[in-house]
């Protein structure tokens, strides 16, 4: 479960027109291939010479019972 979306250090684009052109949106269920999409979404726009991911743990937020499973 995503807990946040951030976008640094771009600054030719607005952090919600780079937020447009990728899949991850807060509480949604995320895997490695949305990753890999959204990091070649950003890369298509010709703006990056890199883009890279990075995941982090959220305290105390539970994994809901719909998702405990995958």
């Amino acid at each position: 479960m995503l807990g946040e979306v951030r976008i640094l250090g771009a600054r030719s684009l607005g952090e919600y027109s780079l937020l447009g052109k990728i899949r991850a949106k807060r509480g949604s269920l995320y895997m490695p291939q949305d990753v890999s999409g959204d990091v070649t979404a950003l890369l298509e726009t010709g703006r990056f010479l890199g883009v890279s991911s990075a995941l982090y743990s959220l305290p105390d937020q539970k994994v809901p019972d719909d998702y405990a499973a995958i």
